[in-house]
């Protein structure tokens, strides 16, 4: 489980997650509301990312949360 501020975003938005476990390999998607993948940030180390949204066209995305190969969360995330 993770949190995304701040929802709505224009330019970042920061990525926290709940019991967050080390050497662990975790893998975030970012979806449009098309499903394409218009993101994908590989093996994080830490439990904040600063995920640059930034350039994207507004609207509706979807944040997946992969943690050793499953799908452990999805986020709504608004994009202005």
């Amino acid at each position: 489980m993770f949190t995304l501020q701040p929802n709505p975003a224009q330019t970042t938005v920061a990525l926290n997650w709940i019991n967050f476990t080390p050497n662990a390999t975790s893998n975030i998607i970012l979806y449009n509301s098309q499903g394409v993948v218009v993101k994908q940030e590989k093996k994080l180390e830490n439990e904040t990312l600063q995920l640059e949204v930034e350039g994207l066209p507004s609207g509706l995305y979807f944040v997946y949360l992969v943690h050793n190969g499953e799908l452990t969360s999805i986020e709504k995330l608004i994009v202005q």
